[in-house]
């Protein structure tokens, strides 16, 4: 083994960081290795090393590195939490927990130690230390990430409207103008991402007479038509610094937002019997049902002007160029905990005492597949379509497929909700192994579908007509947690 120099170790580091910058960490580890070769004690590199191998998920080989660092550096309190990150993605909240008690103890004015307490807190269902430890993070900083962990504290325990206001004031402070703090989301795009962009802000033009919007559609069609035909739509592209400065940092941020509130006695639709939607859930065994004219009708027109208006689609990193609102991101109006609180009400042998904790609205290109095979980490999953059923040019398809047979309790998570060609796989194995069969619900505007959230599903075949107000969107609430279930 030859020695390298210091000028070398440098220049490795600096690779090691340029990759990480880019997500290749397998790029990165191949330069930290050199530098690890040669100097096994380097401090920098162990914990490059053990950030990347934990962004990989290979958590036991980044859990050891972190260990070492530990050993050989104790009471750092960044190494505690780092460890307290990783088990909490790990799924290990208990040991989470004991690492993030050791970073706010070595440093009680770290807010990010004290969101992973909060995590770890929520994990084990202990919603009012989790709630106590969110609150010193958001005292500490007010960010964005504090913010999103008071909010999951307040909806566990049923707080509702406090939950709504922490995630809409996440979501100004995360994308709230070209001041907000960097993110990836700002500097990554697609072409399906733009294509969208550049349709919602032409509508809102038409909608407000606001001359920002027509500026900002052609803007984004200005780049868009600039790049190559052929590329592929949910191919995820770099911004050059020219590019964003093309876009005035404008992209991919919250340019206008209206709130669905809550509106007066129901939010659903009650004239239903709901005994019967309670039977056959439980009589398609291992439960599945649907329910049409599932909102109100001022319910619906909300959610409509909620989707189509606001510009919060900000997670487009997806197979076939689909884009999410996510809670965390803001998708959290007061109206749909209200539908939230509604379904507990109205059937309660099916939601039983399961707390609403995540919920999300996904809208696709009007022919790109949706989402594959996979279940959900949660107990029940409500999934409701919005777009009026003329889009739809293929009235029998276009909705959801489900398997009737649950994931199994062994797998883990990114085994039974991945899109990676060898998780498919093997999910279509098991499946075929296990006999199940493929139930497929027809989309229908105002359509819920409920169903037990252990199954695997997957979006139908998608074919709406062009424009934007066709774009097919669905909203996902899930209630209960998959280990519920298990236990």
């Amino acid at each position: 083994m030859n020695p390298i120099t210091p000028e070398e170790i440098s220049h490795f580091l600096q690779s090691a960081e340029s990759a990480i910058r880019d997500n290749d960490f397998r790029r990165a580890l191949a330069a930290l290795d050199n530098v690890l070769e040669n100097n096994p004690g380097h401090e920098t590199a162990l914990l490059y090393s053990a950030q990347c191998r934990h962004a990989l998920g290979n958590y036991s080989e980044s859990e050891k590195l972190f260990k070492s660092l530990l050993g050989k550096y104790t009471g750092v309190a960044f190494y505690h939490h780092s460890l307290a990150l990783l088990y909490n993605d790990w799924q290990k909240p208990e040991m989470a927990m004991v690492q993030a008690r050791h970073a706010v103890a070595l440093m009680p004015g770290a807010a990010e130690a004290w969101a992973q307490l909060s995590l770890a807190y929520r994990s084990i269902g202990d919603g009012k230390n989790a709630l106590d430890a969110a609150e010193h993070a958001v005292k500490l900083s007010p960010t964005s990430d504090a913010l999103k962990h008071r909010a999951y504290a307040n909806l566990m325990l049923h707080r509702a409207d406090e939950a709504s206001r922490d995630f809409a004031d996440s979501m100004r402070t995360a994308f709230g103008g070209s001041s907000a703090p960097w993110r990836p989301e700002f500097i990554n795009t697609t072409p399906a991402k733009l294509c969208h962009d550049i349709e919602q802000y032409a509508y809102l033009h038409q909608l407000t007479g606001n001359p920002a919007f027509l500026n900002l559609s052609n803007s984004h069609r200005q780049f868009l038509g600039r790049l190559p035909p052929d590329i592929p739509r949910d191919q995820i592209i770099t911004l050059t610094p020219a590019a964003m400065a093309e876009l005035g940092h404008a992209y991919n941020r919250l340019h206008y937002f209206s709130e669905a509130s809550r509106v007066a006695g129901s939010a659903i639709n009650t004239e239903r019997d709901f005994k019967q939607i309670e039977q056959d859930y439980h009589g398609r065994s291992p439960g599945i049902t649907w329910i049409d004219d599932f909102l109100r009708p001022e319910t619906l027109q909300a959610l409509r002007r909620y989707c189509l208006e606001n510009t919060f689609w900000f997670d487009f990193r997806h197979p076939n160029g689909y884009l999410g609102a996510l809670m965390e991101n803001g998708f959290a109006a007061p109206l749909l905990f209200q539908i939230a609180e509604d379904l507990r009400r109205h059937l309660p042998e099916i939601f039983l005492d399961y707390p609403l904790f995540q919920m999300w609205a996904f809208k696709y290109d009007s022919s790109l597949q949706g989402i594959q095979m996979h279940a959900d980490v949660a107990a029940v999953n409500l999934n409701f379509w919005i777009t009026p059923n003329e889009a739809n040019l293929a009235p029998e398809s276009g909705g959801l497929v489900i398997w009737n047979k649950e994931a199994p309790q062994d797998w883990q998570f990114q085994d039974y909700n991945s899109g990676s060609g060898d998780r498919q796989s093997r999910i279509t194995e098991f499946l075929k192994s296990s006999g199940a069969e493929r139930i497929t619900v027809p989309y229908r505007q105002n359509r819920a579908v409920l169903f037990n959230s252990d199954l695997f599903h997957s979006t139908d075949e998608i074919r709406f007509q062009e424009g934007y107000e066709n774009r097919r969107i669905n909203i996902t609430l899930l209630f209960g947690r998959r280990q519920t279930i298990a236990n």
